[in-house]
């Protein structure tokens, strides 16, 4: 939200001089909020796929979610792994993607992306149940219906451009 300058004049000049509290309200008027999160591009060694099914939308989606209150977006990463899917990785495995944060300004949020292998995860796969109802993997020429979110933070980050080469180096 912009403000003309001579509005913002006057406001600067009360500003100190208001409650906390409306201070507040007021910084939540004129500045943008985000919601953060972490997903994770998982693959194994087959280099098929790990998506997740979410019981509150349709398609399939990568793992992840909302980073905590001082969280890290790798260890938000690591944990929505392990709650949403039960496999366990260590964090210093994890590779970010070029780019890293993905900024969709239409919903506000930013997510950050990290790449990693099967081969770095242990446990079974299992959804909770109530937010996650089904946990797969899926070869890279016959994914299911994805999440229109999920195809296009893909897309960003090159994943089906690399799926492509790395199939076509392998039958050469």
């Amino acid at each position: 939200m912009r403000i003309p300058r001579p509005l913002r004049r006057i406001a600067l000049q009360i500003y100190p001089r208001l409650p906390w509290r409306v201070k507040r309200i007021g910084i939540g008027i004129v500045t943008p909020t985000h919601t953060v999160g972490s997903l994770l591009v998982v693959q194994d060694a087959e280099r098929r796929l790990l998506l997740v099914r979410q019981s509150y939308t349709s398609g399939w989606s990568l793992p992840g979610g909302l980073l905590d209150r001082h969280e890290s977006p790798v260890d938000a990463a690591v944990r929505e792994l392990l709650e949403e899917t039960g496999l366990s990785i260590d964090p210093g495995r994890l590779r970010p993607s070029l780019p890293n944060a993905l900024h969709q300004a239409d919903h506000h949020w930013v997510d950050f992306v990290f790449f990693a292998s099967a081969e770095d995860t242990s446990g079974e796969l299992h959804g909770d149940g109530t937010e996650i109802l089904d946990v797969a993997w899926f070869a890279t020429d016959s994914l299911p219906e994805l999440r229109s979110e999920a195809s296009s933070i893909l897309a960003a980050v090159g994943f089906f451009g690399e799926a492509r080469e790395r199939d076509a180096a392998s039958e050469r």
